[in-house]
């Protein structure tokens, strides 16, 4: 069972911050341990380049190493 799952995207507009959301995975993965999980993300409509990034923590219940350093979700490309 997993303590806690929360992905957080961060969504950038020439590599400025613009709007984060926050996904808590926790329930679901423990109803279903494995497929995929879908999130909502951060959404901004206009013109320009957009790029997103992100992070993800978790902390597995009961094996003694608490809550696990960010695993860094490389961001999307510019183009």
């Amino acid at each position: 069972m997993w303590k806690e799952a929360v992905v957080i995207s961060r969504l950038e507009k020439n590599d400025a911050y613009i709007e984060s959301s926050v996904c808590f995975l926790t329930g679901a993965i423990n109803q279903n341990y494995s497929g995929t999980y879908n999130c909502t993300t951060a959404y901004h409509s206009g013109t320009g380049i957009y790029t997103a990034d992100g992070k993800a923590n978790y902390d597995i219940n009961n094996d003694g190493e608490g809550m696990q350093p960010a695993w860094e979700i490389t961001g999307s490309p510019v183009y």
